[in-house]
């Protein structure tokens, strides 16, 4: 006879959790019911065992809820204002998450870590093999062709597919092939064998998007594993030197990146208006001239994408204008909307989680990802960027509060 396992409220909890680290290849909406499955289950058990609120660690965990109060002040003000209440309604998460994943890490049976990472870098994986699959099955690019509008064609073709922005895929990508590579050691033979075919495919196509920040994010991770490693002063610098040999032969060989990185010469030298780095700069510009308008308190968030758009207008790119292009900078956007105040106040508190978790690697690895991509990408606009910057910023603050560092064996 069959024997079933008996699942109790604690088994379905860290289901759930482990779950919400698939979000890459998840429809936003079943991420968002996982999150609240758990919290309800989370709540019921802290409830159940009747815990004692540890107030350093609660405070710890609120912190983060502390830069995102303007928008419900902003939002009790302008109620009726249809911009500031769905700005709100993409910060929700903020408001719930930390209060719930405090009562996770508090609850007798702790959550699995180790196996959370896992299941996010399988995710990730998972989506890249089907994308490539994809990408061959429809049979309407070559990847391997160099043409004037490649890196275009490849970067929108992946997001029909993914429905993931190349950028957000790139950064998952990076990180993903970042932690793999600083576990490689740990696992056996057959699980190298499987690591060696996922990194393969991560890097590859995040060579074939060409997102510059997300491939620049992996390049400092590796030197920063290198850095980190056990191997003596020689063997670091012929390490360091297969890697930048390594990126010299992408650059040729990969056409999509070839045309990203050839935006360069053109930037420096006549300014073309189709140039991605040239938009990027007009962003960055409209950027730094609102915000002298309002160096202190912003201009609000129902009023700062308007403005923005209303520059962009001014500065003759209409693209912009039309499409409602961000700032592009996760700073910048906080700055924009309520002031540099504001903006110094969430790097203070990135900084103070940076600091508790800081004797782990991945999680060392976790923030580079995070300070450099809040550079480009303003990733917390986004609902993809929400779940990459809370779920392992707790997960890396509870694992702080329970064990002294996240191991690295991932061995399967």
């Amino acid at each position: 006879m069959i024997q079933l396992k008996t699942y109790t409220l604690y088994d379905v909890k860290n289901i759930l959790f482990l779950s919400l680290f698939t979000f890459p290849i998840l429809p936003i909406k079943l991420c968002n019911w996982i999150f609240i499955f758990f919290s309800i289950i989370t709540l019921i058990l802290f409830s159940k065992e009747k815990k004692t609120i540890w107030w350093p660690h609660l405070v710890l965990s609120l912190l983060i809820v502390v830069p995102f109060l303007p928008y419900l002040f902003e939002l009790i003000v302008f109620p009726h204002n249809k911009i500031i209440q769905f700005e709100t309604e993409k910060k929700l998460l903020f408001f719930i998450a930390p209060f719930i994943f405090y009562c996770a890490s508090t609850l007798k049976i702790k959550l699995d870590f180790v196996r959370s990472i896992q299941i996010f870098i399988g995710a990730v994986s998972l989506l890249t093999l089907i994308s490539y699959v994809f990408l061959f099955w429809q049979n309407n690019i070559n990847i391997f062709e160099s043409t004037e509008s490649l890196s275009y064609q490849i970067r929108t073709n992946f997001e029909s597919i993914s429905q993931l922005h190349p950028s957000y895929y790139g950064l998952f990508s990076s990180i993903s092939s970042l932690w793999l590579i600083y576990s490689f050691k740990n696992f056996n033979l057959k699980w190298k064998l499987i690591v060696s075919f996922a990194l393969f495919l991560l890097i590859s196509l995040n060579l074939l998007l060409a997102s510059k920040m997300a491939l620049f994010i992996l390049f400092l991770g590796l030197i920063f594993i290198l850095y980190k490693s056990s191997l003596n002063a020689r063997k670091k610098i012929s390490y360091f030197i297969v890697i930048i040999f390594g990126i010299l032969v992408s650059i040729y060989f990969v056409p999509s990146l070839n045309s990203r990185l050839a935006e360069i010469p053109t930037f420096l030298e006549n300014q073309t208006p189709n140039n991605t780095l040239v938009e990027r700069q007009v962003i960055y510009n409209c950027n730094t001239a609102i915000l002298r308008t309002d160096l202190l308190f912003g201009s609000g968030a129902r009023n700062s994408q308007a403005l923005l758009d209303y520059c962009y207008t001014w500065c003759g790119f209409h693209k912009g204008a039309i499409v409602h292009l961000n700032s592009h900078n996760q700073y910048f956007t906080l700055a924009l909307n309520y002031g540099i105040l504001l903006m110094i106040l969430f790097c203070g508190i990135l900084v103070t989680f940076i600091f508790i978790s800081r004797q782990s690697v991945f999680a060392n690895l976790f923030w580079l990802s995070i300070l450099f991509i809040m550079l480009s990408e303003s990733i917390l606009e986004r609902q993809m960027g929400i779940y990459y910057f809370l779920f392992f910023t707790f997960l890396f603050l509870m694992e702080s509060h329970t064990q002294p560092q996240l191991t690295n064996e991932t061995k399967g």
